[in-house]
């Protein structure tokens, strides 16, 4: 096996992403993220994202929201931004 044939080759796709908190299930959609294009495995989605996901979660459980609540990434991204959800220490 050469050394290209063993390297990991990644391809972009979107995937959905689904969250439960207290209240209900967030599903955010057209999430972008990186698959090994030779694996049946799941696909990576990037660390801001998903914190940017997690906190939107976070926000639902805080505000109370019940139910299941499906958004669009790029729609959750141009609304919030992961400074958004980090708390300020006192």
């Amino acid at each position: 096996m050469s050394q290209e044939d063993q390297k990991e080759r990644f391809v972009r796709v979107n995937t959905n992403n689904q969250r439960t908190y207290m209240g209900g299930t967030l599903v955010v959609t057209a999430v972008p993220a990186l698959k090994n294009e030779s694996d049946e495995g799941d696909e990576q989605i990037a660390v801001g994202d998903a914190a940017l996901i997690a906190g939107y979660a976070n926000l639902l459980d805080q505000s109370n929201i019940i139910g299941q609540v499906t958004v669009p990434f790029e729609q959750l991204r141009q609304k919030f931004s992961v400074e958004n959800f980090l708390r300020n220490p006192k």
